[in-house]
């Protein structure tokens, strides 16, 4: 874990910085187009917000669905390290990274604030979800957009990525990252499925965003296992020799 943290701290704040310089650029906002191609595809995203908000419950479960991501970022990493596999851990923080970078590229060649700045629901549509639910990042967007000075704290923070859905992205990177354990696989997978349908009420995402947001992951997973087969990288899944390594072991 703490080779994983001196990797991923120093690559996430890096990126991070990235997406917001990413994010502020003068370019129009892509949300109508985004919006027109659900349209096309037959989906409306007013008539989902309304139809996931009747029911209470329902709205609850996608709530929390979607927040749990960093929890379940932490639990996968604990997990492969837990059990000293190396080679699994590394598979998981490698596909991150090109998904992140990926992401954050995109970022800056498609700009969209979300489904909720451009439908402007009223507030009895989403009365389930909660009250700022797909708005955190707009203030921030608008302030990096906008040229003027800008100050970067940490504690507040808040995530700018619309197209593609990073959480789409993540959900099937952490199913396919717990392919290996049979008991617990299908459960992970239907929490991830979970959480991608919330990404839409509760994150604010069009349709297309999770749609990219499945794709850029597969990408992540094809580069990562394409450089691990060709470099002889010990990465579960490559056809290469497995065997469990100790984190301190020689």
């Amino acid at each position: 874990m703490l080779h994983l943290c001196a990797l991923a701290i120093p690559f996430g704040l890096a990126v991070g910085v990235f997406i917001c310089l990413a994010s502020a650029n003068n370019r129009p906002l892509l949300d109508g187009d985004l919006a027109a191609l659900d349209r096309t595809l037959g989906f409306d995203w007013l008539a989902f917000l309304e139809l996931t908000n009747r029911s209470p419950t329902a709205s609850a479960v996608l709530v929390a669905a979607y927040h749990s991501i960093g929890l379940q970022m932490i639990v996968v990493a604990v997990v492969h390290a837990s059990m000293h596999r190396l080679d699994r851990l590394l598979e998981y923080y490698l596909v991150s990274a090109v998904c992140l970078t990926i992401v954050g590229v995109v970022v800056a060649m498609v700009p969209a604030a979300g489904a909720y700045a451009f439908f402007k629901p009223s507030t009895a549509t989403f009365s389930n979800f909660t009250a700022h639910a797909g708005m955190w990042h707009h203030e921030t967007l608008l302030k990096l957009r906008s040229g003027e000075p800008f100050a970067l704290l940490l504690s507040e923070a808040q995530p700018l990525v619309t197209f593609p859905s990073f959480h789409t992205s993540l959900g099937v990177l952490i199913a396919y990252s717990m392919r290996y354990f049979r008991v617990v696989f299908w459960p992970v997978v239907l929490l991830e499925i979970t959480m991608i349908v919330s990404t839409m009420p509760e994150g604010g995402h069009h349709l297309v965003d999770l749609i990219a947001g499945a794709a850029v992951a597969g990408v992540s997973v094809f580069v990562v296992r394409s450089v691990a087969y060709r470099t002889g990288m010990g990465i579960q899944g490559t056809n290469l020799p497995q065997r469990p390594i100790s984190m301190g072991g020689s």
